[in-house]
């Protein structure tokens, strides 16, 4: 009997299908935690989880953040270039694209987000996203963990800080390839069509 109440109480692995809902999540992960760590292809500024993971800078225990394409805000970088948990992956060859977001809570709880939204105002805002959030609750759990930090460990072996020269070249750069960016906006086929 026992056993089977704790089951009840046990929350499930959550599938998360709409960026309100994983912004929710984001937001309560980012406050409640002591630590996290985030590997993420690309990331902006100008949203509330931004606004709230630099108010908590403290808590960012590893942070790798993909610059391909020229998608990561120059300011973003910015914002965190003097954080020695925070690295880039500057590379050109593939495409640095994870999106995991794992807090650590008390000692044994944990929960991870893993899904498609990139740490952008697009991903917890304008996009179509989903994502699951698996905690220390689920079947397997200490599995997972594993899986995720040691997948991190290689992320973060991979990655460098970025000095504030880099950054002045990938801000020009940034610069030079907005227009293009913004050319990309839009509608595609007959735009009289619904």
């Amino acid at each position: 009997p026992r056993a089977s109440i704790i089951a009840q109480t046990r929350p499930a692995m959550k599938v998360l299908t709409t960026t309100a809902e994983i912004n929710r999540e984001l937001v309560r992960l980012i406050e409640e935690c002591a630590s996290c760590q985030v590997a993420v292809a690309w990331a902006s500024i100008g949203f509330e989880a931004f606004n709230l993971l630099v108010k908590h800078s403290s808590k960012v225990a590893r942070m790798i953040v993909g610059v391909h394409f020229y998608q990561t805000n120059p300011q973003f970088i910015e914002s965190f270039l003097k954080h020695p948990n925070v690295r880039f992956i500057m590379r050109a060859d593939g495409v640095f694209h994870p999106k995991v977001y794992l807090f650590l809570k008390a000692p044994g709880e944990w929960e991870c987000l893993i899904g498609s939204p990139n740490f952008t105002r697009g991903g917890f805002d304008l996009n179509a996203e989903m994502a699951v959030l698996i905690s220390n609750r689920d079947a397997e759990a200490q599995d997972a963990l594993h899986d995720v930090t040691t997948r991190l460990d290689t992320y973060w072996d991979e990655s460098s800080p970025i000095s504030e020269a880099e950054l002045k070249v990938y801000r020009e750069a940034w610069k030079r390839k907005q227009p293009l960016v913004r050319n990309l906006r839009g509608r595609f086929g007959n735009p009289e069509r619904d």
